[in-house]
């Protein structure tokens, strides 16, 4: 299978203990996202060293996500982080601070995949992230128009059910995008 194309992120809080999502949005347009899974093994060795038990796990995944932008609402969702409201100068003003508390969300998108020549499109759904802001790095423009976008990096992690993630392929985008908003819970 080839991969080709990314779009459309979505999160959604997680309740932990019901295991069910709500007030999910849209987060920006995706620009990319990595997931590298960690993994816990073990062995035991006998009769004479050979390797007579194996197992290997999931611990955790490494989740890295760039977006063009990160919605305020999103970020204060994904970081806990306080929004002004009102008027004046404190409307939409982000404040950044020590008692912030990231919250669990699920995440989705989707992803491009062309297998002989015929594309479909595979909703992905990472059940149980925490999410922390990432880099922040700008540069002038010097000689040539350069472009960079909000990054986030986090952790996804086994659901109370022992799941993590979530894939099912779709012939049209609309029904992938359908899906991810049922999985997430998502009533635009």
């Amino acid at each position: 299978m080839a991969y080709q194309g990314l779009n459309t992120p979505y999160i959604a809080p997680l309740d932990v203990d019901a295991g069910t999502y709500s007030g999910g949005m849209k987060c920006g347009k995706l620009v990319s996202t990595n997931i590298s899974p960690q993994y816990k093994d073990g062995s035991m060795a006998a009769d004479d060293d050979s390797q007579s038990e194996y197992d290997k796990k999931l611990s955790y995944a490494t989740v890295d996500i760039e977006t063009d932008t990160l919605p305020i609402e999103a970020g204060k969702v994904m970081f806990g982080y306080e929004v002004g409201t009102g008027s004046g100068d404190e409307k939409d003003e982000v404040v950044f601070g020590d008692t912030d508390a990231p919250h669990y969300v699920g995440y989705g998108f989707i992803v491009g995949q062309t297998i002989h020549g015929v594309r479909s499109h595979v909703a992905k759904v990472l059940h149980k992230c925490l999410f922390t802001l990432g880099e922040e790095s700008y540069t002038t423009s010097g000689d040539d128009i350069k472009f960079t976008g909000s990054k986030i990096s986090g952790r996804a992690s086994r659901d109370k059910n022992g799941k993590w993630k979530t894939e099912k392929t779709f012939s049209t985008h609309a029904e992938a995008d359908a899906y991810l908003k049922k999985k997430l819970n998502i009533t635009e």
